[in-house]
């Protein structure tokens, strides 16, 4: 029997490394701290930076210079600071015993007042030069946030995957919103967070699309993430409006929480002019205890997101939005205008010959192909572009099935496909759903695989394109299974997409593709 690598570093393929010299090598933390986070860690299997010898000290060193050069050029908007340091032994809270030194980029604005820097490890003593992160009756330290030079984002963003608790209660809720915040979200639905989302119907302006992106999120996520609606005329006192913006984000720090103008839109939290003050807490203060009461009681006058519910709220949208259009004298031409206005992505360079490769591969008669990208150069984008240019050359909008094992990945893969192929309708197989009928379908192989899964798969009408995420996994029988029994036509298309083709076992997963790798792209070309 194999024994385990004696160091979890180890057990990460060179492919992901973002950089490299002789005695050491950088990834991305798994668990960053914000945006860009880089652990740079010796080859050879060192407790602490203090046994290391002199050359790998200094190896390390080089490689954290070369690091930050590559996060300066790599990342938008670009670090305005760095904090880099090690944690020597279990007191000091080292958990892997391999010694690796942390690169963190710091913004403007990621904390109320980050001065203090590293000594923030015992929080109550880092910032000597100013007072406690609270006054002494609790209350937190607020900041402002007003718009694209200091967006409420970049507050939030460093704080949602280490939660442990997350309420967010907006006014109106639109897609952009959910695809901007759905990473960081399913990152701490994944290490142990409970999210509750609540949102309004007032004026009918809350996204219909958004809402059944919820339903479809409550499945993926399970019982941790939960979604209500406001429904004005349901609510105690009778309220002419509804416009409450919030959020609290509990963790092991304390938490923050966030009263302002921002909705959950893109646009509200990154690109707006939106005033927000925001307050770093302790978890216990006055403040986070009343906000959690008034989250509590609008929570118990919401109404539970159902199919049902949303397309109750459907229909009242529709005739508030007739009545706005009635209201305004908008013209269709101005609407036509206002959509022109949308950025679409365009593909990448090395998108763009993969695409090629696989058009060609197509015209050659073949229906499976593989491709190789490493972690963060858009192999998700890729897919979305490829089955657009599928359904083209079909001269139809395409049917598409994803296919992943994380509840992260297809949200995100779902984000981005909707965002590509803007499809008449998602459907998802995944918790208490199981409904292959939608344009795009988001699918759980885990529920795909199971019988009532299989079943469904049979009499499911065919699919155009279907992608299959981490295709590492897919020697596992469950995605045997499912391959055998995808419903296809004679133009039918199925992409594996992966960051390590490598298996430890051994297996070529290239083989369930007709041995066909259309496309590899490594780190360093991501960096080139």
């Amino acid at each position: 029997m194999d024994s385990a690598p004696p160091s979890p570093f180890l057990a990460i393929p060179a492919a992901e490394w973002v950089g490299a010299n002789d005695l050491a090598f950088a990834i991305y933390d798994r668990f960053p701290v914000s945006p860009g986070h880089v652990l740079v860690i010796t080859k050879r299997v060192v407790p602490t930076f203090f046994e290391c010898s002199g050359d790998e000290q200094a190896a390390l060193m080089d490689l954290v210079g070369d690091v930050k050069r590559l996060l300066d050029a790599r990342l938008d908007p670009q670090p305005d600071g760095y904090n880099v340091g090690f944690n020597c032994g279990s007191a000091a809270g080292q958990t892997v015993p391999h010694v690796h030194v942390h690169v963190i980029p710091r913004y403007s604005g990621d904390m109320t007042d980050p001065r203090g820097g590293v000594r923030h490890v015992i929080p109550e003593k880092g910032n000597y030069l100013a007072g406690p992160s609270v006054t002494a009756a609790g209350a937190p330290r607020l900041s402002l946030t007003t718009g694209p030079n200091s967006p409420l984002w970049h507050r939030l963003a460093d704080r949602l995957p280490g939660a442990s608790e997350i309420d967010l209660l907006a006014s109106f809720v639109q897609p952009s919103g959910l695809d901007f915040v759905a990473k960081s979200l399913f990152s701490a639905l994944a290490a142990g967070a409970k999210v509750r989302l609540l949102v309004g119907d007032y004026l009918g302006i809350t996204s219909p699309d958004a809402l059944r992106q919820l339903l479809g999120w409550i499945d993926l996520a399970g019982p941790a993430f939960e979604a209500r609606l406001a429904e004005l005329e349901n609510l105690r006192g009778a309220p002419a409006s509804f416009h409450p913006k919030a959020w609290r984000i509990a963790d092991a720090s304390g938490g923050i929480v966030v009263i302002g103008s921002s909705n959950l839109s893109r646009a509200a939290l990154e690109t707006g002019v939106e005033w927000n003050l925001v307050g770093e807490t302790t978890g216990s203060g006055s403040l986070d205890r009343e906000l959690v009461a008034a989250f509590d009681d609008l929570w118990q006058q919401a109404t539970r997101l159902s199919a049902a519910v949303v397309e109750r709220y459907v229909a009242r949208a529709a005739e508030a939005a007739a009545l706005r259009r009635l209201w305004d004298g908008e013209a269709p031409q101005f609407r036509a205008a206002a959509a022109s206005t949308l950025v679409s992505p365009t593909p990448r360079p090395w998108q763009a010959e993969a695409l090629a490769s696989l058009a060609a591969i197509r015209a050659e008669g073949y229906s499976k192909a593989l491709v190789a990208v490493a972690t963060g150069l858009g192999k998700t984008w890729l897919a979305a572009f490829d089955a657009v240019a599928h359904g083209k050359a079909l001269g139809r909008p395409p049917r598409v099935l994803v296919i992943a094992h994380r509840a992260e990945i297809l949200a995100q893969a779902e984000a981005t496909m909707r965002q590509a192929l803007v499809p008449s309708r998602v459907s998802y197989v995944a918790g208490s759903s199981c409904d292959l009928s939608g344009q795009l379908v988001i699918a759980s192989i885990q529920k795909l695989s199971r019988p009532d899964g299989l079943a469904a798969l049979a009499s499911a009408p065919p699919f155009d394109y279907c992608v299959i995420d981490e295709v590492h996994h897919a020697e596992a029988p469950s995605y045997r299974r499912v391959l055998a029994r995808l419903p296809r036509h004679d133009r039918s298309f199925t992409l594996g997409l992966t960051a390590t083709p490598e298996r430890t076992d051994g297996v070529d997963i290239a083989t369930l593709f007709d041995d066909i790798l259309a496309y590899q792209a490594t780190i360093g070309q991501g960096i080139a």
